[in-house]
């Protein structure tokens, strides 16, 4: 039968934030602060596909690079101050129907593009807010620094979910379910607050994630029969957006 991918993180999350915890120029805010933030993201994927595929005792070895063909993502991220300057929340970001194309194709006047579904990521926040300078009473300019953690989940349609059905076709259990994954990267950029209410951002991000495919292992028709694969994600955004404080 088929396995659901099992997926875990090694968590070693960029907590350098707290090296700043000393310096005395830093961004003041009311402690408890909820903010809400939203704005669009501009991404760039370098990434690997990788598994293998066994019928009987013929081996398929999957291996081949692709960069994504959608480019523009929906950022959503609500953040709370636990202490001083140092805000904790989640977000969520959507990066809309998820296609690539292959390094092989890549260079080709008319390629082929490769739709695998609806990608988004759910994710725990964490940022450090650094003065660097302020105008008249209620404007600033911060650096911002943090980190994100978290789960992705594809929703199957286009060409994987054709593959799905092929396989189901076949006899294999091939999940209609939504592939998981995880995604952890830090992120650096600049922040402008307006007033007490209103600020912008700017942030660069980098993310790595892992997306688990297929995990299937069982006997199809007489015929053992495996199939494994996952993505491996370099992921580089590129975002801007409007903060407002509750």
């Amino acid at each position: 039968m088929t396995r659901p991918a099992r997926w875990t993180s090694s968590v070693a999350l960029l907590l350098t934030l707290s090296a700043f915890a000393l310096t005395p120029n830093v961004a003041q805010a009311k402690k408890g602060d909820i903010t809400i933030g939203v704005g669009p993201n501009f991404y760039f994927d370098d990434a690997t596909v990788s598994g293998r595929e066994r019928q009987s005792i013929q081996v398929t070895e999957i291996d081949f690079d692709y960069t994504n063909d959608t480019y523009f993502a929906g950022d959503l991220f609500i953040v709370s101050e636990v202490i001083d300057n140092l805000r904790l929340g989640g977000g969520l970001k959507y990066l809309g129907p998820y296609e690539y194309i292959t390094a092989e194709e890549a260079e080709e006047d008319d390629p082929n593009v490769v739709r695998i579904g609806q990608l988004i990521e759910l994710t725990i926040r964490v940022e450090y807010l650094l003065e660097l300078a302020t105008f008249e009473k209620t404007m600033s300019l911060d650096l911002l620094l943090g980190a994100e953690l978290g789960m992705a989940l594809l929703f199957p349609d286009g060409d994987l979910q054709r593959e799905i059905d092929q396989l189901q076709n076949q006899g294999a259990d091939a999940w209609d379910t939504p592939r998981l994954g995880y995604v952890v990267g830090p992120q650096v950029g600049m922040r402008f607050k307006y007033n007490d209410t209103l600020a912008f951002r700017f942030n660069v991000a980098f993310n790595w994630e892992q997306l688990f495919l297929f995990a299937i292992n069982e006997n199809v028709n007489g015929v053992d029969f495996e199939l494994e694969r996952r993505a491996d994600i370099i992921r580089v955004h590129f975002g801007i957006g409007i903060e407002a404080s509750l």
